[in-house]
């Protein structure tokens, strides 16, 4: 009596060919191959490692599939921020970043007038200050007129750098880029109308034809 060539014995040949974890070229399977299959996974890992991206852990339930996040490490958030900061300063006229201003009254008190105050300011723009009396508004006037210098933060003119000039230098920069309306108008009562406004071309170093 001749056995089916499809029986049990040719049925079990088959499952094993197809289990991945049973005979394979007559040996039976050793812990290397367990690790040789981990590191394939996680040299899919590796070619997946870019500089905008961090690459998860590989998920174990199933062997070779890559989990892949899209949020940025501390590092590359820091040099993200960098760079939109760097980007704001070229395009914006002001950028004020974390400007405070604290007056000394006496040799102990002192007295904050700006808590860490941040603002752009893009060409075209019109920008209003508002706030009540004490808010800190002519403080904060005088701080990005150059015409007083911030306890601590920094501001950018016109992608300059100006929070820690000097009093000279502040003077030039209000000279060549800052004009100013004042509410008490500050002209010099022994001069002209004409005289009071041909005063800054002066010390800018107009000639007097163009003048």
């Amino acid at each position: 009596m001749q056995q089916d060539s499809t029986g049990p014995s040719r049925l079990r040949d088959r499952n094993m060919a197809n289990d991945p974890n049973s005979l394979q070229n007559g040996r039976q399977p050793t812990p290397s191959d367990s690790n040789a299959s981990q590191e394939a996974s996680l040299s899919i890992a590796d070619q997946l490692t870019q500089p905008t991206w961090a690459v998860a852990k590989t998920n174990m339930a199933r062997p070779g599939v890559v989990q892949v996040s899209q949020q940025l490490t501390q590092p590359q958030q820091a040099v993200q921020a960098q760079g939109q900061e760097e980007s704001a300063r070229e395009n914006s006229v002001i950028v004020v970043h974390d400007l405070t201003k604290t007056y000394l009254i006496g040799n102990k008190t002192r007295v904050p007038a700006l808590r860490g105050v941040s603002l752009e300011v893009y060409p075209g723009e019109f920008v209003a200050v508002l706030g009540p009396s004490g808010s800190g508004k002519s403080t904060f006037m005088n701080l990005i007129g150059c015409l007083d210098s911030p306890t601590s933060g920094e501001y950018w003119l016109a992608g300059k750098r100006v929070s820690k000039l000097s009093n000279d230098e502040l003077a030039s920069i209000r000279n060549q880029l800052i004009g100013f309306v004042f509410q008490g108008f500050n002209l010099l009562s022994r001069a002209t109308a004409l005289k009071n406004v041909a005063l800054p071309m002066i010390y800018s170093g107009v000639p007097s034809a163009e003048r």
